[in-house]
């Protein structure tokens, strides 16, 4: 159901993905997929989610290599851009 949101583009689904993500609650643990949503949460979300979304992008990033991070950011971006 949450995925169905934040692909919908709800930014409070977005971010709350990518805080599952993130644990692993319900879903696998992927600091990709966090990363992703979280881009995507902290970019084009409302003004009021986007600290929080900065905030665990930044935890995710920690696990991820520079070039890891690129290439989901750029996919964030194609997929996202408006």
């Amino acid at each position: 159901m949450r995925l169905a949101a934040a692909e919908a583009g709800h930014p409070r689904a977005q971010g709350m993905l990518g805080g599952l993500y993130a644990v692993g609650l319900g879903v696998p643990q992927d600091f990709g997929a966090a990363y992703f949503w979280m881009i995507i949460a902290a970019g084009w979300g409302e003004a009021e989610i986007r600290p929080q979304a900065m905030n665990s992008l930044g935890a995710a990033a920690e696990q991820l290599s520079p070039q890891q991070k690129q290439a989901i950011a750029r996919q964030a971006v194609a997929q996202w851009r408006r």
